[in-house]
């Protein structure tokens, strides 16, 4: 399990296979052989994260999107993050 900061960039894993249905976001991990499924915030994030993409560019991306204060926004990007980063969805690139 990685640990990140707010400099971290983080990208989408290139072995996972997603797709949007009916506003959630469905994933295959063809490597562990496991089906996610991301709502609320997170096809948000998941959309955001196609390129290289700081921590700090990612909360200010949602807070705009979804008008939350400050705080509540980073723990909510925050534990996104790394339920992604534990089930090897996504890749920190420093």
């Amino acid at each position: 399990m990685s640990v990140f900061n707010n400099d971290t960039f983080m990208i989408r894993h290139l072995e996972i296979v997603s797709a949007d249905m009916d506003g959630e976001t469905v994933m295959m991990s063809i490597e562990r052989g496991e089906y996610i499924g991301l709502s609320g915030i997170g096809p948000f994030i998941w959309e955001l994260m196609k390129e290289p993409i700081s921590v700090t560019q990612i909360i200010d991306a949602v807070h705009l999107e979804y008008a939350v204060n400050n705080e509540t926004c980073t723990l909510d990007v925050t534990h996104f993050l790394q339920e992604f980063l534990e089930h090897d969805l996504i890749l920190d690139v420093v």
